[in-house]
This record gives C-alpha cells, structure tokens and sequence, in this order.
C-alpha cells in the first residue's frame, strides 16, 4: 500500500511486509517468520544490533494465499462434511496438511469464525487481526525453539507489538489537507454551479505552491472498470505493483535498512515555523518522486544510507550480558527535516543560572519520613556530613564583600586585589592558600591535593567577587552521566546543560554506557560536539545506551565496582538519571561514596514521565509525555465521534496515583476514567468496576449518545481485590512448583492447563473466563515480577491487555442488562494500548527548557561539592527567567519499613567484631523506597474542572508544536490552581486571625493552653504528612 510504503520511507524500519508484495509472490507465513528470525540473529550475532522496528501491513494474512486457500477449504467442508465440522479441533484434524500449522497459529476465536460464522462474500468470516501480535509470539517461539535445540538464537528476545490501526482515522488534517480539501470544495461548488454531472473534482500540480495548483475534474466513467465475472462496472483501488516508483524506492534501500542503523523520527507536524512554510508536498516521498523525478530522489535516499551506515571511529562495542552492544552513532545528514530544525533551538535558563550564583540553605519541603532518628540510623554518613540539608541556588549580589578586598596590598608577594584572573592563576600554591582543592591525578578517590593546573584558562576577566575558593574549583572538572531506567523525553538536553555549562570552564562530560552495567564495568567516552550535536534536542537515548531498573537488583549490590570505576575515570560528580526505583539506589550509593571517602558527588534528576516523585513540581518528560498521548487519544476521541457508536476503550501507562491519567483527562475530557487510586482505596472489585463502566454507557445511550473513551491506566489491576489475589495464588504456585514456569517467555495456552486445575475454585472461574492471550500474560508478568507479587501487586503489568479485559467485561454485562430489557442500545467496541509511546518523543519546548535547566544546575551542586541532592526546579508554571532551582535532598524523598527499622535498631554490632573487607560499617541499614506522590486527586480536582459524563464533549489537543502560540503551552496539573488545598489555606488563615484576636482579649491561661495543646496537635500532624 502507498500508506505504507510512505511510512517506511519515511522512518526506515528494519523490514516492512506489504500486503501485495506477499500476495504477488505468493509468500508463505513459515517462510516470513523464518526470514524475520534470521534477520533479528544476525543483526544479534554480527552486527551487534540488538534492536528494530518490524513494519506489517493491516491486510497481512488476509492476502496471504494460504488464507485464502483455508477459506475456500473451510468452504467445502461446510459444504461437504458439516455433519463432522463440529469444533475448531474437528476442522483442524480435517484440514490438508499444508494448513494445519497455518490454522493452529490463529487465535481460538478467529478458528471460531472460521468454522461457524459466515462473512458477507459467503465464505467463512476472517474477523480483524491483531496481525502484529500474532507475529511476535510466532517469532519469539520459533527463537525460543531455535535455542533449545542447540542452533542459532538470541540470548533474550522481547517483543513490543504496537497497532496503529485507528489511530489516524479521525487526526487533525495536515496543511497540505486543509489546502487541498478547501480548493476541492470550491471546485466541487463551480461544478454544480455550471451544471456539471458525473465528475470528480481534482487538483494538479500539488507538487507547487498552492497558488500554482491547477483545479480540474474527472469523468467518473474514466474511473470504471468492467470484468467478466462482476455484473456491473466498479471503481477499484489502485494496487500496488513493482513497477510503482515509490515501492521502488523502498526497494532500493530495503537491504540498507535490514542490516543498518538507518532510523529517523519525522516528529509531530508542525502549523507555524519554519517547517509550515515550506512547500505542503515537500514532506511526502509519494509525491516528490512524481515532481521530483525517481532518480534524484534514489540518488538522496541511497547517499542518506549509506552515511549513517559508514563505520565510525568513534563507536563503542561493549559486552553485555546479551552479546556484545555497540553504540551507533547518528549522523547530521540523517536527520528528519524536523530533527534537524531542532538542533537549531536553544534552550532558556533560569535567571539565577544565567549569572554568578550561591547556595543558601532551606527548610521548604520537610521530608516524606519525618523522624530523624530513622534517617540518621540508615543513612549515617550522610547526616553526618550535613548532606540531609535541602539547599537552594540565589543570586550572587553584585557587592559582596570578598575576603580579599581586606587584605592590604602586598608588593612583595607580587599579588594584589586588582590583579588580573591570569595573574592570579599563574601564582604558586604557597601563595593561594586554600583557594583550590581539587582531585590530583593519581589520588581521584583519595584525600590528596595537587597544584593549580597552569594551562590557559578562558579569555574572561571576572570582577573581584569571583576571586573565591568556588571560582577556581570550577576549572577541569570530570562530570559523569548514567542513564539507569527506562528512556524519556529530555535525556539529551540533560546531557547538553551538562557539557554547555562545562565547555565554559574547560571541564568534560564522561558518559557511562549501558546504566548500572556501565559503572559495573567501566563502560564510558568522553563526551565531544560532534558526538552531542546530532542529539541536541532530540529524543531518545541511543547516545549511552541504557539499562532497565531490573538491573540494580543483578548488578547494583556491587558498590565496589561501581567505586573502582569512579576512581579510574577520577570523576568530581556523577549525574544519574532514573526514577523513583532507580533513586532509592542512589541515596545508597551516595552513602557509599561518604562512608568510603570517595569525593565524587552525586546528583540526581528527576526523570518519571508517570510525574510521581514526592515533594517535586513536575519531574522531566511528565509533559512531553501527556501531550503526545493527549494528541493520540484526541484522534480517538474524535473518530469515536465521527462514527457514532463506537466506544474506545484505551490502555495508558499508569502506576498506583495515575497523574498521567488525571492530565490527559483534562486535556480530552474522557467520559469514564479508572483511576487506580480510587479502587485501590475503596477496594473495588472487577464487578464494581465493570457496574460503573456499564451505567455510563447506559446513561449516554439514553441520549442517543453510543460513543465514548474510557481511560485504563496499565497499572490498574494491581488495584483491584480479585487481581490481587490471582497475583499472589500464580505466585505461591510458581514457588511450590517452578518446573511450570520454566521459560516464561514461551508459555502458551496449553502450559497453563496444570496452572488453571491448580488454582481455588473462585480464582480458577476468573481466570478461566479471561481469552487464552491474556492469561498468557498475566502469567509472564507474575513470573518475571518476582517477590513483588507478594507484596499485594508491585509487578508490572504493561505487557498485559488490561483494556480487553475490561472490554470484555463490559460486553457481557451489557449483553445480559440488554436480555434484563434494562439496555436497548447498540455497542461497539475497539482497544487501544499506549504503553511506551512516549518514551522516546521529541521533547516538547518545555521539556527542552528543564532538561537543560538540570544539567546546568547538577554541575552547579558538584561544584559546590554537594552530593545525594536531586535537583528541583520550582515555579514552573511561570516563565522560564523565573524558575527557581533547588536541590532536595534525597533523603527527603525516602520512606522507610517501619518494622525493618524497628528489628535493626537493636541490632548493634560488637565494637571488636571482625568486619571483612569491603563491609560497611554502618551499625543499621533500614529498607527504603520511594513511594509515589499520592494527593494528586485532593490538589488538582479533576472531575469537578470537567462537564458530567453525558454532557461531555471530547477535544484533540492536536500534536505538539514547537513554534508559534500553542509552543509555551503547560500541563493542565500545573497550571491550573489547586483548588483545594488553596482553599483550605485560606480557612486556616482566617481561623487564626480569628484566634488570634481572641487571645488577646484576657483570654483565660488555662483556655489558652488547651487551644495550644490542639494547634500543637495540628503542627504535629502536618509534619507526619
């Protein structure tokens, strides 16, 4: 198809199946998945590609000749044997050979169709497939196979199956559309106004700009076509043929992108800027090779491959658990038109870090743990050291008196007050005291000093106030940065702050490639322009590579290690970039670092596009993120509309408080919204949940309104009751019998038969009612998620159909409210999956503005050599120049198992007990975690900024813009005032004023000490909170 030909040209995926294609050359499904199997061991083995993107058209099998053949097959047994065609495993022992294998890689509902159901051409019904889906579990169990018969595999194998079937059905035209839909319109008007019957209106020469473009018509009889065996003529669709130029094209560069690194990211469109003037066809390879010609734009596409495919001296080959690893490097010429434009954008900075600045202590926040007994006892050092403190960045004032301004001129010592930045660098140690302290090059992790380092410093000349301690220690610093956790919008400008801030001063950037496995193993380059100006403003995180949270619990214990790599690299602070998961980890090895006398600081961003950080504003990628999602679910929104009766039933990523949930919300105005929080506190059932989905759909249908979005975050069954348990029984039965789970990642639907007659009675009659898919699932993320599973559902289930599940549901009640009499409209349903869309975005301006912010303040804190902070920047709602940076500390972020704490406090270890090398000697360590950010529903107040359910009309956001007026717009959480919380404020000021008044008008002592007893009280409870 053209469609998708124009995607692959466009993104160069690794390999791409067009329906046509594989109907005209009459290709096999095992020969296509053994194609596909071949391609990801190779890619593996010999080019150290561990990645790729596999394109399939929607009409995969149904153009495939061995489906037409089982239908036709399928035909004649109804026709011939019906009496014996009693189930899908009668037809599957009847079938020929060559289809059996064919027939059994069909889900069990399709079988049914085939055998019992009838479709309008009167051959047995093929319903819609999950084509990519079926595919990657064909894939993963023929590698599976591959590897347990000693062949050529792949040591792991994960699949992220995607389908883009709706998503573009209903979107916010481009401006080629709009120019074009408005100038066929008029010329449809001309045609009726001269009478004109039996024409199609057209424009030609799109190919220039709209004022050149040519409108005409076109008979309809030209569009006709007559054949033998159809009745009447009809206007078929344009097939796609070899002879094509655009499948032409594709074809040239399909070996190029098989074996290569050759992708790119076109990006949202874009209505103003640069990218909106230029010609509206320029973007499409469709019509340039008809304006163009086929051999310029072979030329370019070819030239563009061959590039990003050439050998660099600068990529870097890492052994990792899975094979080797190399870091390919992207290539200017490679870019996207979009891609490129962004390289342009320079981010904004905060006042307080566009001049000289200091750090003054704060006491803003409080902690989410407030005894600080537990703090000190599990992070001793850091207490110690005066590290639990929160800190904030202030302006320097332009007068501050400097300690050398009071020392009288001194000739003999050849240095006075005035003297300039190059005099005084060039002096000897003896005659700058304490003015410099930095890592020698020997003693990184040790406590030595080396001299001032005599190399030219930058041509700048600062004022006296700089002559300082801070000023000097700002020359040749080593910062490192580690990527651990999964990738977000604005990783890249994170690294660019990071280098910009250092290029000033001589430093560099060390990159630590491959997360946890990087800093294990001493996986690091230094960091250059050439490296870093493809990625400026990009998405991604191909630059380090990156390692999944799962890693800190293999590799993370090994402190040590990690110690040994920072010394050699003689690092002054190392950046880390993750989540809540990942920064638990962080406060312990900071601890490690004090405890052990290493002088590298480590600060900390807050990157989570879920935005569940306690005590941070809004955390990096949170707004990248919900507009991406927001821009998707509009579409939906809008086709949902369009069509009339079709409900979308849409799966977003989401944890226990589901923020991103809350913003998209309020962006679209969903009319159902499962928020975990609310069946996790109410303890709501799968019933429960289903009767309020239910009477929605009930209520809209009596206004004629059979239409809707339903917003399932992917983390919501780990709050549901039924859920939970089946979690827990799957595991006991994966610790009581662990031959069943052997290899998860191949279980089928006939190894979960023991599984199923193993579990009680009520968990058995839920799961069994869930499709064969699903429990699949469901039994592989039990399984992979590990002790979580025990602890009442901290397993992650982004690979599960949370919105089948409840798709599902939803139909059965309806259908049974429908037999009651009580529901007499009519409902159809789609699902929708949005799991990881978002992860590797182009950050939006706003995201670019913060990344950057944080990199340059990280570099400010190690400076200052302040270590376990996490940087915070504040305000954000305002305008950039007034952000306000902070850094909290990580502590603060901690919560602590109470009953963990309590069995260590009196666990003290003998003062002459041998402790062996390596061993901290911290006397108790407390189990800590971050939990998430959990008033997200008292402070914004959602559902009262929205219409009721029936009354709702939805939007489209449209995609996100990087120029003109909707470029600066926010997130809706954090613009919009916290209505609660504020009004409440309110109350207790007024309240006080009130008691204050009181107390001053010979109030009686006792009074007044009850009244201070209660607001003691209240003082004691806002601390705990």
């Amino acid at each position: 198809k053209t469609l998708t030909i124009e995607v692959a040209l466009q993104i160069r995926p690794t390999m791409c199946f067009i329906g046509e294609e594989i109907r005209r050359k009459r290709r096999l499904l095992d020969d296509i998945i053994e194609e596909i199997c071949d391609t990801i061991v190779v890619r593996n083995c010999e080019h150290d590609l561990h990645a790729g993107v596999i394109m399939i058209a929607d009409d995969f099998f149904e153009q495939m000749i061995e489906m037409t053949e089982l239908r036709q097959q399928m035909h004649r047994l109804r026709s011939d044997r019906i009496a014996d065609l009693s189930s899908e495993e009668a037809a599957l022992t009847m079938l020929p050979e060559h289809l059996v294998g064919f027939y059994a890689s069909l889900p069990k509902t399709h079988q049914h169709a085939l055998v019992f159901r009838t479709g309008l051409d009167d051959l047995p019904l093929l319903l819609p497939l999950d084509v990519e889906r079926i595919v990657g579990n064909l894939v993963a169990g023929r590698l599976a196979r591959r590897k347990q018969r000693g062949l050529r595999s792949v040591p792991h194998f994960e699949q992220h199956p995607h389908s883009l079937r709706h998503i573009a059905l209903s979107p916010m035209p481009s401006i080629l559309d709009c120019y074009l839909g408005y100038v066929l319109g008029h010329v449809a008007g001309c045609l009726i106004e001269q009478e004109k019957s039996g024409y199609v209106a057209n424009v030609r020469n799109i190919g220039e700009d709209v004022l050149d473009w040519m409108p005409c018509a076109v008979p309809l009889v030209r569009l006709l076509t007559w054949s033998s065996s159809e009745e009447e003529a009809k206007v078929h669709r344009r097939q796609l043929t070899e002879e094509d130029d655009a499948f032409r094209l594709w074809d040239s560069i399909r070996e190029h992108c098989r074996w290569g690194h050759t992708y790119r990211q076109p990006g949202p469109f874009q209505y103003w800027g640069e990218p909106a003037s230029k010609p509206p066809a320029s973007r499409s390879y469709s019509l340039r090779v008809i304006f163009e010609g086929y051999e310029a734009l072979l030329e370019e596409l070819l030239e563009e491959c061959e590039e990003n495919n050439r050998p660099s001296p600068q990529v870097e080959r890492f052994k990792v658990q899975s094979g080797y690893f190399r870091l390919y490097r992207r290539k200017l010429s490679s870019l996207s038109p979009l891609q490129q434009l962004r390289l342009n954008y320079q981010p904004n900075l905060p006042q307080v870090l566009q001049g000289p600045n200091r750090l003054a202590e704060e006491h803003r926040k409080g902690r989410v743990c407030a005894d600080e007994d537990v703090l000190r006892r599990a992070l001793p050092c850091l207490a110690s050291a005066g590290h639990h403190k929160e800190v904030r960045l202030e302006p320097q004032p332009d007068q501050e008196l400097n300690v050398l301004h009071l020392l009288p001129d001194k000739p003999s010592r050849n240095m006075r007050k005035n003297d300039s930045w190059q005099t005084i660098a060039n002096q000897s140690e003896g005659n700058l005291v304490g003015l410099a302290e930095s890592p020698s090059d020997s003693d990184v992790g040790g406590t030595g000093k080396n001299k001032l380092d005599k190399s030219p410093m930058p041509e700048r000349t600062p004022s006296n106030s700089q002559l300082c301690r801070f000023e000097l220690k700002r020359f040749h610093q080593r910062i490192g940065i580690v990527l651990i956790g999964r990738a977000g919008p604005g990783v890249n400008n994170v690294i660019q702050g990071l280098y910009d801030h250092l290029q000033v001063w001589d430093g560099k950037v060390i990159c630590i490639a491959m997360g946890v496995a990087g800093l294990v193993h001493n996986f690091s380059f230094e960091l250059t322009e050439e490296l870093l100006a493809p990625h400026r403003n990009q998405g991604g995180c191909d630059l380090l590579g990156q390692s999944q949270p799962e890693d800190i619990p293999k590799l993370g214990h090994d402190l040590r290690a990690i110690s040994h790599t920072i010394s050699r690299l003689k690092l002054d602070g190392l950046v880390v970039w993750g989540g809540r998961n990942v920064h638990s980890w962080t406060a312990r090895l900071s601890e490690y670092f004090v405890e052990h006398k290493i002088r590298t600081c480590v600060i900390a961003v807050p990157a989570s596009v879920q935005s569940d950080l306690p005590l941070i504003e809004q955390t990096l990628g949170y707004d990248t993120a919900c507009k991406l999602y927001s821009s998707i679910i509009g579409n939906l929104a809008i086709q949902a509309a369009s069509a009339g009766m079709i409900w979308c039933f849409v799966r977003i990523p989401g944890r226990s408080i589901s923020h991103i949930a809350a913003e998209v919300a309020l962006m679209t105005h969903p009319h159902v919204v499962l928020m975990s929080a609310d069946t996790g506190n109410e303890q709501l059932g799968l019933t429960d949940v289903t009767q309020m989905i239910c009477n929605i759909i009930e209520l809209r249908s009596r206004q004629n309104c059979n239409f809707g979005v339903i917003l399932i975050p992917d983390q919501l069954l780990t709050s549901v009751f039924e859920m939970k348990q089946l979690f827990i029984e799957i595991r006991e039965i994966k610790d009581a019998c662990p031959d069943l789970f052997e290899s998860p990642s191949t279980l089928t639907w006939k190894d979960l038969i023991p599984i199923l007659n193993m579990l009680p009675p009520l968990t058995r009659a839920l799961f069994q009612s869930l499709p064969e898919r699903i429990r699949v699932q469901i039994c592989q993320a039990v399984v992979e998620g590990g002790a979580g599973t025990r602890q009442g559902g901290t397993i992650d289930l982004g690979t599960v159909e949370t919105e089948n599940i409840f798709r599902i549901l939803v139909e059965a009640e309806l259908t049974r409210r429908v037999v009651a009499g009580s529901y007499k409209g009519p409902f159809q349903a789609i699902s929708y999956s949005l799991p990881y869309q978002a992860r590797a975005a182009m950050p939006s301006n706003f995201d670019c503005d913060l990344g950057y912010t944080i990199g340059y303040a990280a570099a400010t804190f190690i400076t200052e050599e302040r270590t376990a902070l996490m940087v915070d920047v504040t305000k954000l709602k305002d305008d950039v120049k007034s952000w306000e940076v902070f850094g909290t500390p990580i502590s603060s972020l901690l919560t602590f198992s109470a009953s963990e704490v309590l069995v260590k406090k009196s666990v003290v270890p003998a003062p002459d007990s041998p402790k062996s090398e390596g061993e901290s000697a911290l006397p108790t360590v407390a189990n800590y975690y971050i939990q998430p950010r959990s008033r997200l529903l008292y402070d914004i107040s959602y559902e009262r900024s929205m219409p009721e359910p029936e009354e709702r009309t939805v939007i489209s956001p449209g995609p996100i813009q990087f120029w003109g007026p909707c470029s600066a717009s926010k997130t809706r959480t954090l613009c919009m005032p916290q209505v609660q919380r504020v009004k409440q404020m309110a109350i207790c000021e007024e309240t006080l004023a009130k008691l204050k008044i009181k107390a001053c008008a010979g109030c009686p002592p006792e009074v007044l000490k009850a009244v201070n007893m209660l607001l003691q009280g209240g003082v004691d409870l806002l601390r705990q909170v």
